[in-house]
């Protein structure tokens, strides 16, 4: 492709200048300026200064006759389109208007309060079950340290150890084993079977001698659910060998004195 030179575009670049010239000399001229050329560049900028320099009429001109009529003559020669009908609605009242900010608070509100409530639920439960996980834990860890201490200690003659299952109609199959170590005045007691107890109601553990019956606890419902051992601490004045007696009594009843004919008894003799 030939580039054109200054004096092919010299007559166009006024009506360049002016925005008239067409699209195709338009683009010649600007591959021409792009090229760098600063007589044709600066032929553009005298054009653009004299025609904003240009001077406008110092008085107004009188306008035709005949303007006023020519213009609405073309005017209603134009196609206009069918302007639609506007719709103006009725301005609410401001009492409505208020209630209705109102209402939309009041519901804006009781959303966030119940969502937080069912947040704080969600929180609270979850701390429930963490809590008793850490004490299933501890519990768990007490356990053990109390089983080592007990499997080292097996084989002490000292020990007592004792089976026993309950002999009435309505509690075949309950077996119970004691182990007691007088020597450090513990009593390890686990007992299969038991059903748990009625409401209100407690297995309550006794150390019965001749004299009197000794509170030692109550068996707790999830040990006895998981069949697994208790732990109870003797007094210190307690040395006499007697029985265990497992009572059902009511739960605010538990600490005086042995109540009704007991669940299951084992007998702390010598093996």
């Amino acid at each position: 492709m030939e580039l054109d030179r200054c004096r092919d575009l010299a007559d166009q670049l006024p009506r360049y200048a002016l925005g008239l010239a067409d699209k195709v000399f338009a683009m010649r001229i600007q591959l021409h300026l792009a090229e760098g050329c600063v007589v044709c560049a600066g032929r553009v900028e005298e054009v653009l200064v004299a025609f904003h320099h240009s001077a406008l009429p110092s008085q107004a001109q009188p306008v035709p006759a005949d303007f006023v009529d020519r213009v609405l003559r073309r005017v209603d020669g134009l196609d206009q389109e069918p302007c639609e009908a506007s719709s103006v609605y009725p301005a609410p009242p401001e009492r409505a208007l208020l209630w209705t900010l109102l209402l939309l608070g009041l519901l804006m509100v009781c959303a966030v309060a119940w969502w937080g409530q069912g947040q704080g639920q969600l929180r609270a439960e979850a701390q429930a079950r963490v809590d008793r996980l850490e004490l299933a834990m501890q519990r768990s860890a007490e356990d053990i340290r109390a089983l080592q201490s007990l499997a080292g200690r097996l084989g002490d003659p000292r020990l007592r150890v004792v089976d026993g299952q309950s002999s009435g109609d309505q509690l075949q199959g309950v077996l119970g084993r004691a182990l007691l170590d007088p020597d450090r005045q513990e009593l390890w007691l686990r007992v299969v079977g038991l059903a748990p107890a009625a409401e209100e109601l407690d297995y309550v553990l006794w150390h019965v001698t001749e004299d009197q019956a000794l509170f030692l606890g109550v068996l707790a419902p999830v040990v006895l659910a998981q069949q697994t051992s208790s732990y109870f601490a003797l007094a210190e004045d307690r040395q006499e060998i007697g029985q265990l007696s497992i009572h059902r009594q009511e739960s605010f009843q538990r600490g005086q004195r042995p109540q009704g004919e007991p669940v299951l008894e084992l007998k702390l003799t010598e093996q």
